[in-house]
């Protein structure tokens, strides 16, 4: 699809803003994920680094899984079921 130069220079500005406000969410759920974590996990308190890397991890895995065609939402109460039931069977 070949776009007008007027057209090319709205659809990257536009992407610009969508680069930097996912950016910025990103940023916002590491900060909240390393402070929030250790402050109800108290093991957590001592392997800062250990969130950090691991919400690098899930950052970097999430963006790449944005580029398939499959619906993660329609997967997700499944994965929380299973979750739950294998809490629920350590107790």
């Amino acid at each position: 699809m070949v776009l007008a130069p007027e057209q090319q220079g709205l659809a990257t500005s536009r992407t610009r803003v969508e680069l930097f406000l996912i950016s910025l969410l990103l940023l916002f759920l590491e900060l909240a994920c390393i402070r929030w974590f250790p402050a109800h996990v108290l093991y957590l308190t001592f392997f800062t680094n250990t969130i950090l890397l691991a919400s690098f991890l899930g950052m970097s895995l999430g963006c790449l899984a944005a580029r398939r065609a499959q619906n993660f939402i329609l997967d997700t109460p499944v994965l929380l079921m299973v979750a739950m039931a294998a809490r629920l069977r350590r107790k």
